[in-house]
C-alpha cells in the first residue's frame, strides 16, 4: 500500500466562493485513516449548520478520493456506520477510474510493466462502483 508522510489533517476554507477542502494524510485512508475520515466528515456537516441563515453554505455533496489501492468496501461500511440512514449524509455512488492499458495487462498476464498484483484491489474497487470511468 502506498502511504503519504505527512502528518496533518487539514481543513481549508478559502475563499467563501472556493469548495472546501479536507486533506487526511500520513497513511492509508481504509487502512489507518477511517476514525480521521469520520471525523473530518463530521467536521464538514457541522461546520455547514454552525453559521448564519445568510452565512449559511450546506454541504450538497462530499467527493472522497483515494488512492489506487484503497479498499473502498471499508469506507462505505465505516461511514455507513458512523452515519448509518443520517438524514444529513448518504452514499449517492461510488466512482472508480480504471487504467484500461493496465487492466488489459493484467487479464492477459502480462507481467512486463509490474501491473499484476493490484488485482485484487481493482477488483475489489470495480465490485464496489456504481460508476466505472475508463482512462487510457
Amino acid at each position: 500500500t502506498r502511504h503519504h508522510d505527512a502528518k496533518a489533517t487539514k481543513m481549508s476554507d478559502g475563499n467563501k466562493s472556493a469548495s472546501r477542502i479536507v486533506e487526511l494524510s500520513n497513511g492509508c485512508v481504509c487502512c489507518h485513516l477511517l476514525d480521521d475520515l469520520k471525523e473530518a466528515v463530521w467536521r464538514l456537516l457541522d461546520s455547514s449548520n454552525n453559521t448564519s441563515d445568510l452565512e449559511r453554505d450546506e454541504v450538497n455533496y462530499l467527493v472522497i478520493e483515494t488512492s489506487g489501492v484503497a479498499d473502498p468496501l471499508k469506507i462505505i461500511r465505516t461511514l455507513d456506520a458512523k452515519f448509518g440512514k443520517c438524514f444529513r449524509a448518504r452514499l449517492d455512488s461510488v466512482i472508480t477510474v480504471v487504467d484500461a492499458d493496465q487492466m488489459l495487462c493484467e487479464e492477459i498476464g502480462d507481467e512486463s510493466d509490474g501491473a499484476v498484483g493490484n488485482s485484487s484491489a481493482a477488483t475489489a474497487q470495480l465490485a464496489c462502483a456504481d460508476v466505472v470511468l475508463l482512462n487510457k
